[in-house]
């Protein structure tokens, strides 16, 4: 569980691509259409190593809501069953 909510962390804070693309502009930035290369370039995904951690992610939260959502529900209606009775 600790693997997905790390991967899931470093996905989205990502400083060393920041910090990375700061040097390369520096260090590769010698024209400006190398320059406009390296700063327009769209970063991709590997979705083949970010997709598995966020579906561990997503299916412990969506578990855990709806654990919690029927334990709320068999609360009430286990309170409420003395009051039906009643009647």
């Amino acid at each position: 569980m600790t693997v997905g909510f790390g991967g899931a962390a470093g996905a989205l804070l990502q400083v060393a691509t920041l910090v990375l693309g700061f040097i390369l502009i520096v260090l590769l930035g010698s024209t400006p259409r190398k320059l406009f290369n390296l700063k327009s370039k769209m970063p991709s995904s590997s979705f083949g190593t970010l997709w598995p951690n966020m579906s561990l992610v997503m299916v412990i939260g969506i578990t855990c809501a709806l654990e919690y959502a029927l334990s709320v529900l068999t609360q009430q209606t286990q309170s409420a069953a003395p009051l039906l009775a009643g009647r």
